[in-house]
């Protein structure tokens, strides 16, 4: 199985702007070519529906992938290497200084004793994998993939590996990591925890081409995106490969609401991950929530005289 692994050519980690590898001839010639002659595509585009809100984006994870009968071979190994412990603890010796600074040795070690399973598979673990197919339609005109955002909390680490096709002639769709200049107050799930151009700069581009693998420690402030495609006529094509806590554990705490839900229930979220406790503004000595405090009356005009309702 390490014949397949995307970490076999990687030599050392890159601090700047936050921690990761890069690779641009992740797997060997043989390998990659056998991978990329037997891509799913035609499958993915025949049984797996678009994302939610006109997303032009399709995902197949690994679940759903390995109960295909007539998925090929190799990816079958590919995908099954990528979700194992033995990648997972791969990926944390890699970054092992790195997670030391942000977790301390006794959660750096459970990382590495920690049961381990495909998400949905296996039953109960401590983490969680996942590998996923990834396919973006071609949409005309300069159209952003992926604005400046930061992931789940929840995970630890997130992998790209491009697959492009020969036949793609698009420019753009550049892997992007950004430098966090101003503090992340608050972050809104129902626009993929997006931040403001204002608090962030990008550093570093990795190109979209074929064989190229970047992967990324989630630590506080790793900021990325895709920078838009032009002109694409054909689909953009990567697999992404993560591994995440499967508990309430996080790399980094920030409060997190969603704003498609009432202002009420979104002051619950805010206070139930961390807000205002984490900045004392708004609470008291104890994190109890002051709703006299002008931070939680400017949040949520109108509606702040109700939220020990809510939070009971």
């Amino acid at each position: 199985m390490e014949r397949l692994s995307c970490l076999q050519s990687i030599h050392r980690v890159k601090e700047s702007p936050y921690p990761h590898v890069f690779t641009d001839a992740a797997l060997p010639e043989t390998i990659y070519a056998e991978l990329e002659a037997s891509f799913p595509e035609v499958q993915i585009l025949d049984r797996v529906q678009q994302m939610d809100g006109g997303s032009p984006t399709r995902r197949l994870k690994t679940p759903e992938a390995l109960a295909w009968s007539d998925l090929p071979p190799i990816w079958e190994d590919f995908l099954r290497f990528h979700t194992s412990a033995d990648y997972l603890q791969a990926v944390v010796r890699l970054f092992e200084p790195q997670l030391l600074r942000c977790l301390g040795s006794s959660r750096l070690q459970r990382l590495l004793t920690g049961s381990v399973a495909p998400r949905r598979m296996g039953g109960p673990s401590h983490l969680v994998t996942d590998c996923q197919f990834v396919l973006n339609d071609p949409i005309g005109g300069a159209s952003a993939n992926q604005p400046p955002h930061v992931d789940n909390p929840k995970e630890i680490y997130a992998g790209l590996l491009y697959m492009r096709s020969a036949l793609d002639q698009a420019s753009g769709g550049e892997f992007t990591l950004h430098r966090l200049d101003q503090p992340i107050r608050r972050l809104d799930k129902a626009i993929g925890r997006q931040l403001a151009p204002s608090l962030h700069t990008p550093l570093h581009s990795f190109s979209y081409r074929r064989n190229c693998f970047v992967l990324f420690l989630n630590t506080f402030g790793a900021v990325h995106s895709v920078t838009p495609r032009r002109d694409p006529l054909v689909r953009r094509r990567s697999i992404n490969i993560i591994g995440q806590f499967a508990g309430r554990e996080r790399m980094w705490r920030i409060p997190e609401f969603d704003s498609r839900s009432s202002r009420l229930r979104q002051l619950g979220q805010l206070a139930r991950t961390g807000w205002p406790r984490r900045y004392g503004k708004g609470a008291d000595s104890l994190g109890r929530i002051n709703l006299q405090a002008p931070s939680v009356k400017s949040a949520f005009p109108g509606h702040h005289q109700y939220a020990q309702l809510l939070l009971g």
